[in-house]
């Protein structure tokens, strides 16, 4: 058995195949979102079957659209997804008054809410809301295409907003029984992984006496993932904890920083073979033993950490220091002192458009 699995390892996969094998591989969540799904996709499907609600298609659909990765951000989606369903069944109502007889007028309409939708998607701070806006007038468009008659339609639309508003208002409740986490729980849980991802990477480092030539899809995933997901779950930790609130820019620097780390130890993996200096090996060491330090204290809320007094060590290679780097800033994040304001810091205002697009995650020395 040993001499077949090695033998299948040594085989060079296509690209395609090793892309598939990384993107279903199984990771931290995937499993409690794939319960999640299920559950919620087969009670959608008997009530659908059972009370001959019509559209089961789209039901299903929005039960993925809706079902995110903790409770809050599941909620705030439902809550939106039922408003902008309900808003764009309005629209469509008083649309059909000019478009219900000109099949020529419903394409264009059509065209213009998708481009309006996926516009809003983008400039809103509240996507989602833009997104269900446009699809759903355009599809709404869709339905009077096999209407007889303007009673049969209105019976259409309305009955396409029960198909879509009940599976939301179920996935809020199932993700809530099946997922009791609290964000702050989840947020510690991810900035954890990210830094035993940069230790294990690390210590392969250590032990093969060389950078580069790893091959790790865990550490691709995390590199390429970027920060919104944690700064989102930062945000509706921050609604339930005043004390996370009071200490909202050191989080904020600690995420960066793990990215950070995350990146450079990406670099130092994926980079081309180099074996490495004395310096670079007692750098390493010191590296992954910051890394267990900083992972037992992240599991402690109200920790403070003195500032790190250890003397650091000139590594050769730019991605080592790179992680000196980013290990002291992550540091820095847990030193600040939860009672301390943030110098000229002011609580951000509400505003309804994002202020900058997002940018297009490169991994530095990736190839």
């Amino acid at each position: 058995m040993p001499a077949i699995t090695n033998a299948f390892a040594a085989v060079r996969w296509p690209r395609w195949v090793q892309w598939l094998r990384r993107e279903l591989a199984p990771f931290p969540g995937r499993q409690a979102m794939t319960i999640r799904l299920v559950t919620t996709v087969v009670l959608v499907t008997i009530i659908s079957l059972a009370l001959q609600v019509p559209q089961l298609a789209f039901s299903a659909f929005f039960v993925f659209f809706a079902t995110k990765e903790n409770r809050a951000l599941t909620m705030l989606t439902g809550v939106v997804a039922i408003l902008g369903v309900t808003v764009a069944t309005i629209i469509s109502l008083f649309l059909y008054r000019a478009t219900f007889d000109y099949p020529e007028l419903r394409i264009p309409v059509m065209a213009g809410f998708v481009f309006i939708g996926m516009f809003l998607s983008r400039v809103f701070v509240i996507g989602p809301l833009g997104f269900v806006l446009g699809f759903f007038t355009a599809l709404m468009q869709i339905i009077g295409e096999g209407a007889p008659n303007t009673d049969a339609l209105v019976r259409g639309e309305l009955w396409l907003w029960v198909a879509v508003v009940y599976p939301v208002a179920l996935t809020v409740i199932i993700n809530h029984i099946l997922l009791p986490a609290h964000p702050w729980t989840t947020l510690v849980h991810t900035l954890t992984r990210r830094l035993d991802t940069t230790a294990s990477a690390l210590q392969r480092t250590i032990n093969n006496g060389m950078a580069g030539g790893q091959s790790d899809p865990a550490l691709l995933e995390l590199a390429t993932r970027g920060n919104s997901p944690l700064c989102a779950l930062l945000h509706f930790a921050e609604t339930k904890d005043v004390e996370l609130k009071r200490r909202h820019a050191s989080w904020v620097a600690m995420i960066a920083a793990s990215d950070h780390l995350i990146s450079a130890a990406a670099s130092l993996a994926f980079r081309e073979t180099h074996p490495l200096s004395e310096d670079d090996l007692r750098c390493a060491r010191t590296l992954l033993a910051e890394m267990g330090y900083l992972r037992a204290a992240m599991q402690q809320r109200d920790l403070v950490l003195p500032p790190s007094e250890a003397v650091g060590v000139d590594a050769t290679l730019p991605q080592l220091r790179e992680l000196q780097f980013a290990a002291r800033s992550f540091r820095n994040g847990l030193v600040v002192p939860k009672s301390e304001p943030m110098p000229g810091s002011k609580p951000p205002k509400n505003r309804c458009l994002s202020p900058t697009l997002s940018p297009i995650r490169v991994i530095p020395g990736s190839r």
